[in-house]
């Protein structure tokens, strides 16, 4: 269902890796067990060219739509004062959301918003106050947080 790739050398981060570069490394059933190689390919990789360094790029693509799940935890909020305050309702929300067959695309965050648009989400489990969240922040902290008070 997911398929893990490299490319056959180095690329710059800043540019998009030319398609016909990838190529298969291996295939996997769930998004847990492609992410895990992965982190491996990584740590091999660092291993070998120094903590900074590559010599590969690699990246998921889904065979198949795939319809996953991602459990969020409230960040809580600065206060006035610029101290950390964590979240006293220890609210959390899950949501699942689709990827469409191909690369991966960038996961959205709380609110379905994946760094370009917004994409359609069904909140399945949701703790802590009601309403809507922020990226990050349940209801409550985003309301708390100075930076987005009037």
């Amino acid at each position: 269902m997911f398929t893990v790739q490299y490319t056959t050398s180095a690329f710059n981060g800043n540019r998009d890796v030319p398609e016909g570069q990838w190529r298969n490394h291996s295939g996997h059933e769930t998004y847990p067990q492609a992410e895990k190689a992965v982190r491996k390919l990584v740590a091999d990789m660092r291993a070998r060219c120094a903590p900074a360094s590559w010599d590969s790029n690699y990246r998921i693509i889904s065979d198949v739509d795939a319809i996953l799940e991602t459990t969020f935890h409230c960040d809580g909020h600065l206060t006035t004062e610029g101290r950390f305050e964590p979240c006293l309702h220890l609210a959390m929300r899950t949501i699942r959301w689709t990827w469409e067959a191909g690369p991966e695309p960038p996961h959205p965050d709380a609110r379905g918003y994946n760094g370009w648009k917004f994409i359609p989400i069904e909140i399945v489990e949701q703790t802590g106050p009601d309403g809507d969240w922020g990226a990050r922040q349940c209801l409550h902290c985003l309301g708390a947080d100075p930076k987005y008070r009037a």
